[in-house]
């Protein structure tokens, strides 16, 4: 099993779609810090694309921003011991019946 969870302080998010399309709805005009976060990406990489933006009634756009998936799931995720998990044999099944 596995999950995410974002704490933020702001009502103003967005998660991508299938495209990697964000609309944010309701903010209103002003200065915004932006920062991204992927579970995939180095957090150094992801602190280089935090930036400053305007929000207008004619500028609403923060262009596109490019992340590259850097890690696995498996180099993310420990098992219960924090260790990595043991390379699954082939055919072999998942629970050994007593």
């Amino acid at each position: 099993m596995s999950a995410v969870v974002v704490s933020l302080k702001t009502p103003f998010y967005g998660i991508s779609d299938t495209k990697g399309l964000i609309t944010i709805p309701n903010v209103p005009a002003g200065t915004y810090d932006l920062a991204v976060w992927h579970e995939r990406v180095l957090p150094e990489n992801l602190d280089n694309m935090k930036r400053r933006i305007q929000v207008s009634a004619t500028s609403n756009s923060f262009g596109v921003l490019h992340l590259v998936s850097q890690r696995s799931p498996s180099q993310l995720h420990k098992n219960k011991y924090g260790r990595d998990y043991d390379n699954p044999t082939p055919n072999a099944p998942v629970y050994i019946r007593p």
